[in-house]
């Protein structure tokens, strides 16, 4: 009967201490620390996060399930540690984007790469300095190729984009002074720097 009786308020104890865990868990986070519609790793993918060059401004982008399909969300935080709502990328599509990447140039350019799961394509799109709009994504990887993770480097001779097929590891640079990305016409909403707004920049 003693056995019995400490065996219950053991298990008592431990289901309390799961409770209680799984209480802090549920916590709501600093709403500073992740942007506007992420719901978090296992819906939405995990966030890529990466400071601008020119004004420290927190960037933020993730794949976010919309319905059937997931889009990648892009998000800025100003200096008041506020979110922009997102920008997404493939809104609308009936396809999947995921893998999202983040690079800044020297310049403050933005560089956004992702894949998309139905085609196994790799994109990657590209925010000007000072503007409120994306280009359209420009396609990097070849026919036939299912690119998954890709990562960017800006270099002074243009941008270096890896990314796996397969087993292996496929290299490819654009040459970003000859202008391959589509001039402005994608989507738009990211709110201008306050520099940017003082100098009039921006669409």
């Amino acid at each position: 009967m003693c056995e019995r009786s400490m065996f219950s308020r053991r298990l008592v104890l431990i289901c309390t201490l799961a409770v209680a865990a799984t209480a802090v868990h549920a916590r709501p986070t600093d709403s500073s620390s992740t942007p506007s519609r992420y719901v978090g790793h296992g819906v939405d993918s995990g966030l890529v996060t990466l400071s601008s060059p020119l004004d420290g401004r927190l960037w933020s982008a993730w794949s976010y399930r919309a319905g059937a399909e997931s889009d990648i969300a892009v998000s800025v935080r100003d200096a008041n540690g506020v979110w922009s709502e997102p920008v997404f990328l493939g809104l609308g599509d009936g396809k999947s984007e995921l893998d999202p990447a983040l690079a800044f140039d020297a310049d403050g350019n933005l560089y956004v790469a992702h894949t998309v799961r139905e085609t196994g394509e790799l994109m990657v799109s590209k925010l000007v300095a000072g503007a409120t709009r994306m280009s359209s994504p420009l396609r990097v990887s070849a026919p036939g190729e299912r690119a998954v993770a890709p990562t960017l480097m800006p270099t002074s001779q243009g941008l270096v984009i890896g990314y796996r097929v397969g087993g292996r590891v496929v290299i490819r640079i654009i040459a970003t002074t000859s202008q391959p990305f589509g001039i402005q016409d994608g989507p738009d909403g990211f709110p201008p720097s306050e520099d940017d707004s003082a100098n009039g920049i921006g669409l």
